[in-house]
């Protein structure tokens, strides 16, 4: 990394987020790997496992979010005005509501709606 200021930023976050690691370590256990469940999604070899995982990571946001609020730290506060956009966009969009069905041996995926 060739700019300072952006790494004696992070070294900052971390240190920050280093007082957070008892709060913090719970919810982002329970957030698991996204960036392998995204690049599975990006290459279409997604299953309905992964799909189910994601919505789970997606229903930790709340708490996560929350958790920052506690951190002082510009960039993480930053992040935690991301994760409120997030976690808006999947209530909105009704991330809870899709299943899985099988036919004839393929996989589709289905909008519920009415919950």
């Amino acid at each position: 990394m060739r700019d300072t200021r952006v790494l004696l930023e992070r070294q900052q976050t971390i240190g920050a987020l280093q007082d957070f690691t008892a709060e913090l370590q719970p919810v982002l256990r329970q957030v698991g790997d996204l960036e392998r469940i995204l690049a599975r999604l990006a290459l279409r070899t997604a299953r309905p496992r992964d799909l189910a995982r994601m919505r789970h990571a997606f229903q930790q946001l709340p708490e996560l979010r929350a958790l920052l609020e506690n951190v002082d730290s510009a960039p993480v506060q930053a992040l935690r005005e991301k994760n409120g956009r997030v976690c808006r966009a999947a209530r909105s969009a009704g991330a809870s509501n899709h299943r899985h069905t099988a036919s004839a041996g393929t996989r589709r995926w289905c909008y519920r709606t009415g919950l």
